[in-house]
């Protein structure tokens, strides 16, 4: 018998799983050093395929996103100032790798696990980890499936549910949350991505000529971006907005507190050095104190303005690109 190997693999320490199309069956291979073990899912005896989204994506994305932070900015912090080509290649070397692994992990999208129902039992199918793998599996194996059993029909799928159901759909208690397809444009998301380009060049802006204005705006926008962070926050988990889109407004909010908390701390700091108490008798005396403060001259300001630039121009960009080329329906909760 001829097999076609289906989409997915997964490999362990010593062991791996792959997922095999036959004539008239499935056939899931775990296969290890020196045995392997087969497991067959006849068409015929296909009841369904079980899906479930894992945040296991959701999770290595968020730690690589701040180990390459973190890599970046010590980078910043400890590379010197006059250095060559190769050794900035060299310095380079373990953020770029750690970004090159995220946007590996983000292009393969969302995690899952998948089991396939059969009349006794219900089988997991570990190769099936990728959400596109399983659309990609569905796809192929859907015409032969329907050509053994028949296509069910809208008609029969609701006479079997009106069999089965306790009662009418409308009396199932709100626990149950019922999903409804709505169209979504992103706004939040876009001007959160927006803002937080213009956001990068404000920090630089302020970084070569500081003054009282620029300090004044760049603060405002920074209570813009939490707003707008929170909302975007907020509405991305009622809706299903891009995955990439959501990691780079969790990677904004993070990037957000680290570079206020470091710049104005730091700035606080460096006023309470100067011994000048009288700076701190009203908010006005302090802002504009802050606002004199020389940030390209002090080492530490000075890079900690350029890391959180170039993050938040990335957060920025990537989002957009995210939101332009990713466009689909969203989905809201309704109880």
């Amino acid at each position: 018998m001829k097999y076609t190997r289906l989409p997915g693999k997964k490999a362990g320490f010593y062991r791996r799983w792959t997922l095999w199309i036959g004539e008239d069956h499935l056939l899931s291979v775990e296969s290890n050093i020196y045995s392997e073990h087969y497991k067959r899912f006849h068409f015929k005896d296909i009841q369904a395929f079980i899906v479930r989204r894992t945040v296991h994506g959701l999770i290595t994305n968020i730690i690589l996103t701040i180990l390459a932070c973190l890599s970046a900015f010590v980078v910043v912090m400890y590379m010197p100032k006059q250095i060559s080509i190769p050794a900035i290649l060299t310095w380079a070397v373990l953020p770029c790798g750690i970004l090159v692994m995220l946007l590996i992990n983000l292009v393969k999208g969302a995690t899952c696990t998948c089991h396939v129902k059969m009349p006794l039992t219900v089988h997991e199918l570990p190769s099936l980890w990728r959400i596109k793998h399983v659309d990609r599996m569905l796809a192929q194996i859907r015409p032969r499936v329907e050509a053994v059993q028949g296509r069910l029909s809208v008609d029969k799928i609701q006479a079997t549910t009106a069999l089965t159901a306790p009662g009418p759909l409308n009396s199932i208690p709100s626990f149950f949350p019922r999903e409804e397809i709505l169209e979504y444009g992103g706004g939040a998301h876009w001007f959160l991505f927006g803002l937080l380009i213009v956001e990068a060049g404000l920090t630089l802006l302020r970084y070569e000529h500081g003054s009282l204005a620029l300090t004044l705006v760049n603060m405002a926008s920074g209570i813009a971006l939490f707003v707008l962070i929170i909302i975007a926050l907020r509405k991305q988990k009622a809706r299903a907005v891009p995955s990439l889109a959501k990691t780079m407004t969790r990677a904004a909010l993070a990037v957000c507190t680290a570079g206020y908390l470091l710049s104005y701390v730091y700035a606080s700091f460096l006023l309470v050095k100067s011994r000048n108490m009288k700076l701190f008798d009203n908010e006005w005396a302090m802002v504009s104190a802050l606002a004199e403060v020389e940030r390209s001259a002090d080492p530490f300001l000075s890079k900690v303005d350029v890391a959180y630039a170039a993050a938040t121009l990335l957060c920025g960009v990537t989002g957009l690109l995210a939101m332009a080329f990713n466009r689909q329906p969203h989905v809201k909760r309704t109880g």
